[in-house]
């Protein structure tokens, strides 16, 4: 399968959890013929508003996602996200995508560079047919809006 390519758009205000869900609306049907478990669970951040890439986000999300369900053959996907304690001047975020797959990783080179891009940063726990976490750190722009 071809690395996907990441660009990068506009920094802007959005609402985290609409991006999420909108990311991952297709992967609990796959998940689903695939008779595995998919669940996703927002910590603390319903309608909460940050400045970001969203179209990065969901970029992430997807491809996270989709390697995760493609290595999974029966058991779960579980995408966690949740806020950390409040840097200098952003709101940090960690994504963990865990499975219960064979524990083998396509490349995550591109996703790793979009990341980058966004300012955070990824690791990769993994045990060969146990499966793995991928954890990603965000630090997202505060608004005025935000609860800081």
């Amino acid at each position: 399968m071809p690395t996907p390519e990441f660009q990068a758009s506009p920094t802007v205000a959005f609402q985290l959890d609409d991006i999420v869900r909108d990311a991952m609306a297709g992967f609990a049907a796959q998940a689903k013929q695939k008779a595995i478990a998919f669940a996703i669970v927002l910590n603390d951040l319903e309608g909460m508003t940050v400045v970001g890439d969203p179209q990065g986000l969901s970029q992430v999300l997807s491809h996270l996602c989709e390697d995760a369900v493609t290595a999974t053959d029966c058991g779960h996907v579980h995408l966690v996200i949740e806020r950390l304690p409040a840097g200098r001047g952003h709101i940090p975020v960690r994504l963990a995508v865990t499975d219960t797959g064979n524990g083998s990783r396509r490349d995550l080179t591109a996703t790793k560079l979009q990341v980058e891009r966004m300012g955070g940063e990824i690791f990769v726990s993994t045990t060969t047919g146990r499966g793995s976490t991928v954890f990603v750190l965000l630090p997202f722009g505060k608004t005025i809006l935000a609860d800081v």
